[in-house]
């Protein structure tokens, strides 16, 4: 039997001085090459270790002996330091956490420590003084140009060893000479960080206070808030359709009440027959209540058909939309353009008349539908109807300038005539309906209390203003916006 053959070791050659100095993994080609920190002590590192060592494998030494060394490696040489104990483990897996923590520590020394900029500091102030005593009278203090020569403005994208490279070969003008080496590098310096650059020129960009506004969305539903501040909440309903009421005659009669329920729809055609149980075909009433959720917010088109007399009021009790109690000979179609707000609730009421006549009666038909922004004409579904009256609300029908997308959401952009000029509309709007409704609702409430110097119209100024203020208001406030409108209205 042949003895086996010993595998000879292979030969590695020797790493220089400067890589082994800088690698943290130790490396060496033959017993006796020194580590590169010559007060670490590797006697007790076990025979394997100095085998791995001696081959060119990464040699396993003790983190705890090792930290020292490699932190004054990594902190600069001025800097007062204490050791760091690193407890470490012998076996492989304490080991290396203790390496893992070793490394980490010397990135945080890399990343909290810093040297000195005094060498930056000296270049700036030698580049200034060349910029001053050279440079300035054509470019002036902050490289801005000046009006007796036709250069612009010292600005751009170039390095600072790009710019040291122009000053060089042109500056200054009369004698390019002048400026070249270490002082171009300077004044390079000097521009580049005080005015030249972009990083400068946003420093040096002097805070502005800009005015922000509403989007059309945030006007409308405060609008709607503080209108509706006066008319009382909204509540939840799970119900869907409206609420009908049939009399037999041609008016409200409760004793002549003949049908009460919830139609999902409004959409019939009677014809010429009764539209129920003990109601004459010659004379009737039907009378329809309830509101309109909106759930997307845009212009909408309400379209009323009916053969007969009708009356349609919609979003508040006596705000008419259609008035066709006397009837118009061939006239059946009426369309509303509205603008309606998302997660709203208009309340309406309809009145379908049938009255007795001398002449052939028409045939009864009714329908309410709509055409939703972006849609097609339908009869109002039935689970955008609810069968009870919400209180009155507002919404705002000025045309609004369009918000701002191009951040992937709707935001108010900066004030200008357009928007202006529309929220003074939309001021004027407001106002006209808070006259006609809110203020009548508002002497009804209080029509017991005095109203000597125009108190009650006082109150409710005073109420709409710490409304829409959200909070009270103090003496100088309610003076300019109460008392003074009033005193120049008088």
């Amino acid at each position: 039997m042949r003895p086996a053959l010993k595998k000879p070791r292979p030969q590695i050659p020797p790493a220089s001085e400067s890589r082994r100095n800088s690698e943290l993994c130790l490396r060496g080609h033959g017993r006796g090459v020194p580590p590169p920190w010559p007060n670490l002590d590797t006697s007790q590192q076990s025979k394997r270790s100095n085998d791995r060592y001696r081959y060119g494998t990464v040699l396993r030494l003790n983190a705890t002996e090792l930290a020292p060394e490699l932190l004054k490696l990594a902190m600069p040489p001025s800097t007062d330091w204490k050791p760091v104990r690193i407890a470490s483990r012998q076996n492989e897996t304490g080991c290396r956490i203790g390496l893992a923590t070793l490394l980490w520590a010397i990135l945080l020394c890399l990343c909290l420590t810093t040297e000195p900029a005094q060498a930056d500091d000296d270049l700036l102030q030698r580049g200034q003084q060349i910029f001053v005593a050279s440079c300035q009278s054509c470019h002036g203090e902050q490289g801005q140009g000046v009006a007796d020569h036709e250069t612009g403005p010292l600005e751009g994208d170039l390095s600072i060893n790009a710019l040291s490279d122009v000053i060089t070969k042109t500056m200054p003008e009369d004698d390019p000479d002048a400026c070249v080496g270490e002082d171009a590098q300077a004044v390079a310096h000097y521009i580049h960080e005080t005015f030249y650059s972009e990083a400068a020129r946003l420093r040096n960009r002097p805070p502005r206070t800009t005015l922000s506004r509403l989007t059309g969305e945030q006007l409308r539903q405060s609008l709607a808030d503080l209108y509706g501040h006066f008319q009382g909440d909204t509540w939840t309903q799970p119900e869907r359709g409206v609420k009908a009421s049939y009399f037999d005659g041609s008016g409200w009669n409760k004793e002549k009440l003949k049908i009460e329920r919830t139609d999902s729809v409004i959409d019939f055609d009677f014809g010429t027959a009764s539209p129920g149980e003990g109601i004459s075909v010659e004379e009737f009433y039907i009378h329809w209540s309830g509101s309109l959720k909106v759930e997307q917010t845009g212009r909408y088109e309400i379209i009323l058909r009916s053969s007969l007399s009708c009356m349609l009021e919609f979003g508040a009790d006596e705000r008419e939309l259609v008035n066709n109690h006397v009837q118009s000979e061939g006239k059946e179609e009426f369309r509303n353009s509205l603008f309606l707000t998302a997660g709203r609730v208009y309340p309406f009421s309809l009145e379908f008349i049938q009255r007795k006549r001398k002449t052939e009666q028409p045939p009864a038909k009714v329908s309410l539908s709509w055409i939703p922004p972006g849609g097609v004409e339908e009869v109002i579904p039935s689970r955008y109807l609810i069968p009870s009256e919400m209180p009155d609300t507002f919404a705002l029908q000025t045309k609004l300038p369009p918000d701002d997308r191009s951040y992937g959401y709707e935001r108010g952009t900066s004030v200008n005539l357009q928007w202006d000029e529309s929220t003074t509309e939309a001021a004027v709007e407001f106002a006209e309906i808070s006259i006609r409704e809110l203020y009548p609702r508002y002497r009804r409430q209080h029509r017991d209390e005095p109203d000597e110097n125009r108190a009650k119209l006082r109150g409710f100024l005073t109420e709409l203003v710490q409304t829409a203020f959200r909070g009270s208001l103090d003496e100088e406030t309610r003076k300019r916006y109460v008392d003074n409108q009033i005193d120049l209205a008088e």
